[in-house]
């Protein structure tokens, strides 16, 4: 039986970035909170506004095709589209060669919103004039992925940096929780062959105390614990000192800020039902 997943030079790791640029609903922020959005959006050449987690990413994966992985990278990156149009381009890898790709990274930028009834967690934005269209269970998404035959039984990592705008108020003024609440059943992934790394901290907090433009805490600890791996670390084992990173970064953040609301920043929620070890 084999204990790794065979990721070699003859195959290729399918790297997809979805940046959603800024939040659905935007009208009902504060002045001030709409003016702290836009400022994490940056002009590139092509004209599209890319937020600076994208450009990061994307160089990380872009500059590793030299020979770092063992496999060859393909970088797709969508911006700003609806879930239909990204439904439509997952459905457009599953008429490649099947044996074209070895492992698939999935890239979310976006931002999240409350639980839904149904999925029982959080709903993650894409782009759409109509919110309730825009609004998309995390579940469902990775549904979507899962069902692709290009995508059975080869793993899965899903990097998810979801903004919660709700961390950016003063908490003095967030909504108190009730003393007790109805425990909610959250739906666990339970297909083979999936890493999930979510972080809700927003971006806009790892610029609140920043000399030049960062990335949020989550891509900054994922590109430092890619950077600095020991060799043959598997990616699940690498968690750990991502989330150890984050958690430095938090504290590091509450030190300099006084921010009451740090205490509500977690590290980033990591779940796995891989079969065998990843070595990237």
């Amino acid at each position: 039986m084999d204990l790794e997943y065979n990721i070699n030079k003859n195959g290729k790791i399918l790297v997809w970035i979805y940046s959603q640029t800024s939040p659905l609903g935007l009208h009902d922020l504060s002045e001030e909170e709409k003016k702290g959005s836009k400022t994490l959006m940056t002009e590139e050449a092509t004209g599209c506004k890319r937020d600076i987690d994208l450009k990061q990413i994307r160089n990380f994966f872009e500059n590793e095709k030299e020979g770092n992985f063992d496999a060859q990278i393909e970088v797709k990156q969508q911006i700003r589209t609806s879930f239909e149009e990204f439904k439509s381009e997952l459905k457009k890898i599953d008429k490649e060669n099947p044996l074209a790709y070895q492992c698939f990274v999935f890239v979310f930028l976006t931002y999240s919103k409350p639980q839904h009834e149904e999925y029982n967690e959080e709903l993650l934005h894409f782009d759409h004039r109509f919110m309730a269209e825009g609004l998309v269970p995390q579940a469902k998404i990775i549904d979507e992925v899962k069902n692709l035959n290009v995508t059975k039984g080869k793993p899965k990592i899903f990097l998810i940096q979801a903004d919660d705008l709700s961390l950016l108020k003063d908490k003095m003024t967030h909504k108190a929780k009730p003393d007790y609440e109805t425990p909610k059943v959250i739906k666990i992934p339970t297909d083979a062959d999936q890493l999930i790394i979510k972080s809700t901290i927003p971006q806009r907090i790892a610029n609140k105390h920043a000399a030049k433009e960062t990335p949020s805490f989550l891509i900054q600890a994922f590109l430092k614990a890619m950077k600095t791996k020991k060799e043959r670390e598997d990616l699940l084992t690498l968690t750990t000192t991502i989330n150890r990173h984050v958690a430095d970064l938090i504290t590091e953040y509450k030190n300099k800020s006084g921010d009451l609301r740090a205490t509500d920043m977690h590290v980033p929620l990591v779940t796995s039902t891989l079969t065998k070890l990843l070595f990237l």
